[in-house]
């Protein structure tokens, strides 16, 4: 457990742009700029920028409505790397914005193509203070990028410190890459060997729920447009339909029955392989660390908060419905044994 967590933390240390991006080629946004409301479109007359003496970005809005606005900032010829910085602070309470699906604050989008993010921070409603330093790899030449910042309704979010740059990836990212892949790779591979000489069977299920997970996991954000493509396309065969925002919703939720489903599966087998139900409970905890590591090198996909408490909380789904079925056989088995 220990080797993994370890792993996962130099997994999220060498993507980020302390390690992969040390140097910056070109200031594309300064704070001062960012700062400047002339440089911002809103979204509609419902939405007008507010900025503070200090630099702080607001959005002015009708209490139930949301607000939005955005800036187009020129990308240099061939640019492949951006980094970007920003701070988002809100001082409306935790029970005022509780909410599993709470609606994304700061964007980036690709203007070239509809429905194309490359960036999409939601903070969660225990979050009132989110510092942003995310490297957004461009999967294609863009002329220019679109940074939204919204205020969704009833919440009043804030936005300083943005900064937007081009930068250069250093040579050692790809060394580190191949390195990490490989111990990765090397883990996963006596894992799987340690529990297939305890149970060959119980381990064929698990890796056969496990390979989706971690597919899902490494996929681009091509593929899975990709996917949402040919799933909508099935949908509209069949005489139904589906909306990005709808299928963003059912990959979260998708985290949740894949680990769910994964935490159940080596639940029923955990004898086989002497394990104790914490220890189970403890390593999916540690899988999900690991998972949302290795996102941080998925082509156009970042992992969030959001993302890994779906996560233990399709583990402890798992384990509850394993507890009650277990208790409901184990009942079962009392009443058949009891003399009539």
């Amino acid at each position: 457990m220990c080797w993994v967590l370890l792993l996962s933390w130099l997994t999220h240390f060498a993507a980020s742009p302390t390690w992969r991006t040390p140097v910056i080629t070109e200031r594309l946004l300064i704070e001062a700029d960012a700062a400047n409301p002339l440089g911002w479109q809103s979204s509609g007359p419902a939405s007008k920028i507010s900025v503070s003496n200090e630099g702080v970005i607001g959005v002015q809005r009708d209490i139930n409505k949301r607000g939005r606005i955005s800036r187009h900032i020129a990308l240099p010829i061939n640019a492949s790397l951006l980094r970007l910085q920003a701070t988002l602070q809100t001082d409306t309470s935790a029970a005022d914005r509780l909410t599993w699906h709470p609606a994304p604050v700061l964007l980036l989008k690709d203007p070239t193509r509809s429905n194309k993010y490359l960036l999409v921070e939601r903070p969660m409603f225990f979050q009132s203070l989110v510092t942003l330093d995310e490297v957004i790899e461009l999967e294609q030449p863009n002329t220019s990028i679109e940074v939204l910042f919204s205020s969704p309704p009833q919440t009043d979010w804030q936005l300083s410190n943005l900064t937007l740059s081009s930068v250069d990836e250093d040579a050692r990212y790809r060394v580190s890459q191949y390195l990490l892949a490989g111990l990765w790779l090397i883990t996963l591979c006596i894992g799987i060997y340690r529990a297939w000489r305890r149970a060959r069977m119980p381990t064929v299920v698990v890796v056969g729920i496990l390979g989706p997970l971690l597919g899902a996991v490494l996929a681009s954000s091509d593929a899975v447009s990709a996917f949402f493509t040919i799933f909508k396309r099935s949908l509209n065969h069949l005489g139904g339909g589906i909306t990005s925002g709808q299928f963003s919703s059912l990959m979260q939720n998708g985290h949740v029955i894949l680990f769910a489903v994964l935490t159940l599966a080596v639940l029923i087998f955990h004898k086989h392989w002497g394990l104790l139900h914490r220890q189970v409970l403890v390593g999916l905890g540690v899988l999900a660390v690991a998972t949302e590591a290795l996102q941080r090198h998925a082509v156009g996909r970042s992992p969030d908060v959001q993302d890994f408490l779906f996560d233990v909380f399709g583990v402890l789904l798992g384990f509850l419905i394993f507890a009650v079925f277990k208790g409901l056989f184990k009942a079962s088995k009392r009443l058949l044994s009891e003399p009539s």
